[in-house]
C-alpha cells in the first residue's frame, strides 16, 4: 500500500468519500448549467438538478447537523415539496417533514494498488472513452440498463463538456465484437478517486467489476478508490476488495 493512502483511517475516508460523491454531482450539474454550492457542512443545490441526483449531500457528521437543517429549511422555502437529498452519515431524521426514506447503501472503499482477483469468467476489454463520439455510444449503452429507461431523461445525461474535466474518466467495457457492454466513471479529487454509475447492459457477458477496477487502478495509480453501492453491486464489489466503511440514507420527498 502506497504511504499516502496508510494516512488515511475510516473516519478520514467517510469524508472523503462523501465529498468526491458530491464534487461529482455539482460537477455534472455544472455541466448541465445549474451549479450548486459546496459549503462545510454540505453541498446544496436549489435548482432543478439532472435526473438520479438530489438536491444536497451531507458532509459532516455531527457537528454538521444544525447547518445541514437550515439548508433543508432553505431548500423548502425555494423549492417547496419536491426535492432530495442525500445523508452521507445517516444523522438526519427527516420523517416528521414529510420525508421518506429512497434507499439505504454503503460507502465504500479500496486500498490503493491493492491486486484484483482475477475471474475465469472474465470476457470484457476496458478502456477510457476519449471522443464525443465515443462518448455518444458509452451513454447509449448506459440508458440500455434498466434503471436508465425512462422518457424523462434529457437528451443527454452526461454532456460533452465533462471529457474536459480534470480528473474525470468514462470508462467502457467492450465484449469481442467491440460493442460496449459495460461502463463506469473514475472521478478524482485527492487524496481518493470515486467510482460510479459501474452497470453492465448484458450481464450475460461476464463479470464487469474486475476489469473496471484494474482500468481505474492503472489510471489513478497509488489512490484508494471510494464509492457507493448496495443490493448486488455492493457484493459485486466486496468480491473485487472493497471494504465498507459505514452506510447512507437518500431521503425523497
Amino acid at each position: 500500500m502506497c504511504v499516502e493512502a496508510m494516512t488515511l483511517d475510516k473516519d478520514t475516508l467517510h469524508m472523503l468519500a462523501a465529498r468526491n460523491n458530491a464534487i461529482w454531482c455539482d460537477t455534472v450539474c455544472r455541466a448541465h448549467g445549474v451549479p450548486g454550492e459546496i459549503h462545510e457542512s454540505c453541498w446544496v443545490n436549489p435548482h432543478d438538478v439532472p435526473p438520479f441526483h438530489s438536491n444536497m449531500t451531507t458532509l459532516q457528521s455531527e457537528q454538521g447537523v444544525a447547518a445541514q437543517l437550515e439548508q433543508i429549511a432553505r431548500l423548502e422555502r425555494e423549492r417547496g415539496e419536491a426535492f432530495g437529498l442525500k445523508d452521507g452519515f445517516c444523522r438526519l431524521d427527516l420523517a416528521d417533514r414529510g420525508f421518506r426514506v429512497l434507499f439505504e447503501a454503503s460507502w465504500i472503499w479500496r486500498e490503493a494498488d491493492k491486486e484484483v482477483p482475477g475471474h475465469a469468467d472474465e470476457t470484457l476489454e476496458w478502456s477510457a472513452v476519449e471522443s464525443a463520439a465515443e462518448l455518444a455510444v458509452w451513454e447509449a449503452a448506459w440508458r440500455g440498463h434498466e434503471l436508465h429507461a425512462e422518457g424523462s431523461l434529457p437528451p443527454r445525461q452526461f454532456p460533452e463538456a465533462l471529457l474536459e474535466e480534470p480528473g474525470v474518466v468514462f470508462y467502457a467495457g467492450r465484449d469481442s465484437a467491440g460493442a460496449v457492454a459495460a461502463v463506469g466513471i473514475a472521478n478524482r479529487t485527492r487524496p481518493v478517486v470515486g467510482v460510479s454509475n459501474v452497470f453492465a447492459c448484458d450481464e450475460g457477458k461476464g463479470p464487469w467489476w474486475p476489469g473496471l477496477i484494474r482500468a481505474v487502478g492503472d489510471g489513478f495509480p497509488g489512490l484508494p478508490i471510494v464509492g457507493y453501492e448496495r443490493g448486488a453491486d455492493l457484493e459485486r464489489a466486496l468480491g473485487v476488495g472493497f471494504e465498507v466503511i459505514s452506510p447512507l440514507r437518500v431521503w425523497c420527498r
